[in-house]
């Protein structure tokens, strides 16, 4: 009679081995399965309208033209994050979002503010007339944070010299 194989210890080198042995396989299996789950979750869709939702100020058209995507083309999760980074690219929108509701692409947006006037307040060192050249930020032109904070910063730097 014989008698049953033991099986390693996972301490011992024997044991090691037939745990690397295993990470081959099981990788492999774990990485078809997440490609077939990514796969499924970018698939190209064919886009049958755009509806654009939240727009004020700015026409729908407007915010259609700055899409890379169209309706007809096919517009995986790739097409959708280009036509995000565009929309923001153009500075006018404080927020976007893109979602699909069957074959229609709905593009959210919230608009950044217009600025109505600059004014200038408690300034006593420096005339009106000097810092208005050295902002950025106009009126009637679309109000953004970093415009403000590159324009609080350079009057700043206009006090600290004067």
């Amino acid at each position: 009679m014989r008698t049953p194989a033991r099986r390693p210890s996972p301490s011992t080198k024997a044991g090691r081995c037939a745990r690397r042995r295993l990470r081959g396989p099981v990788a492999v299996v774990a990485a078809a399965w997440l490609g077939v789950w990514l796969g499924a979750a970018a698939q190209a869709q064919t886009v049958e309208a755009i509806r654009i939702e939240g727009n004020e100020r700015i026409e729908a058209e407007t915010v259609r033209s700055y899409l890379p995507v169209a309706p007809g083309d096919e517009a995986d999760a790739r097409a959708i994050n280009r036509s995000l980074k565009s929309l923001f690219a153009t500075g006018l929108f404080a927020d976007v979002a893109i979602r699909r509701e069957g074959g229609a692409l709905i593009v959210s947006v919230v608009e950044n503010p217009i600025v109505n006037r600059v004014v200038f307040e408690g300034n006593q060192t420096v005339e009106d007339g000097a810092l208005e050249p050295e902002i950025q930020l106009r009126p009637r032109e679309v109000y953004t944070r970093p415009r403000m904070r590159a324009d609080v910063q350079r009057l700043t730097d206009i006090y600290r010299l004067s």
